[in-house]
């Protein structure tokens, strides 16, 4: 499934649930369940927690407040070892402050969650300084990592495989990506494998610590409705991302994936919508504008099957 799959081309990827899993153990080398398809008439609503139709990631973990980290499972066939980062999680200016992160930090690496970095994109498209209060350093250079109402210590180690990238365009000082995926990561029954199918909603809301609005873009929807959506959403700053369907989509969107709305606008009498792939510019090899698409509204419609807007 390419929508919660990885941008690493030609990998020859299994789907593995809590058996098969790989035990990471840290070292010191300095779509979810089908979905109900309804037409709703272009009402919006909050997302239905009882419905297993809807589900939601995970229930977050009740951290222990002196809990280490053991090790986090991974897909079956990566690579296990760990590599671990001195820099700090958001770049700071000339006179040492801190700057807030950008949608372009995202690069989505050999992992299928799509799902969750499109929504680490949209928030930081849409408000960016709120991640500077989610995630700080702790004096023994770990993080803690706020999801919801939750925190999570993390420590700025990965796996070499190549997840959220934590130098996304070679820079250094930006690991806020790699850091929340990693919570995410524990969050999930320590696994990075149980990130592999998600649901952005639930990602939106620990992100943003407010409810999650979705918008199912059924055919019987109006395209002009859900620009109106769009344009609400970005007049209020809601951080935004896109469903596509699990197949019949148009380049340069591709089918089964997860997109961040960055804009919605009009030029010439059309409109369009401005969306950016989480898969990013893969370590800097290739240039952003491939991965910022301009989509008409019409070819939004007929290609996504949902629409999620932060609280």
């Amino acid at each position: 499934m390419l929508g919660n799959s990885s941008s690493g081309a030609g990998m020859n990827r299994t789907a593995v649930g809590i058996r098969g899993l790989t035990t990471i153990t840290p070292t010191t080398t300095n779509r979810t369940a089908k979905k109900k398809k309804t037409e709703d008439g272009g009402k919006i609503d909050r997302v239905d927690r009882d419905d297993e139709s809807n589900a939601m990631l995970m229930e977050f973990a009740e951290p222990e407040e002196d809990e280490q980290e053991e090790g986090l499972a991974a897909p079956a066939g990566h690579n296990v070892a760990m590599v671990r980062f001195t820099d700090d999680a958001f770049r700071t200016d000339a006179a040492g402050r801190q700057m807030a992160p950008t949608f372009s930090d995202v690069d989505q690496g050999n992992l299928g969650d799509a799902w969750l970095l499109a929504s680490c994109a949209a928030v930081a498209h849409a408000r960016p300084t709120s991640l500077l209060k989610r995630v700080t350093r702790n004096l023994n250079d770990t993080f803690t990592v706020r999801l919801g109402d939750d925190e999570y210590r993390v420590a700025p180690e990965f796996p070499n495989e190549g997840y959220a990238d934590p130098m996304p365009n070679g820079q250094s000082d930006t690991l806020w990506v790699a850091l929340v995926e990693k919570a995410f990561a524990q969050a999930a029954a320590e696994s990075y494998a149980n990130l592999e199918c998600g649901n952005a909603a639930r990602a939106l809301e620990a992100l943003t610590g407010a409810r999650t609005a979705r918008q199912t873009i059924a055919p019987s929807l109006p395209p002009e409705k859900i620009f109106d959506r769009l344009r609400e959403g970005k007049r209020a700053s809601a951080p935004m991302v896109v469903r596509t369907h699990e197949s019949r989509v148009t380049k340069p969107l591709t089918a089964d994936h997860f997109y961040a709305v960055l804009d919605a606008y009009e030029r010439d009498g059309l409109r369009f919508v401005k969306l950016y792939n989480p898969w990013g510019t893969k370590g800097g090899s290739r240039p952003l504008e491939e991965v910022v698409h301009e989509v008409s509204i019409e070819a939004l419609s007929n290609d996504c099957d949902a629409l999620f807007i932060g609280g």
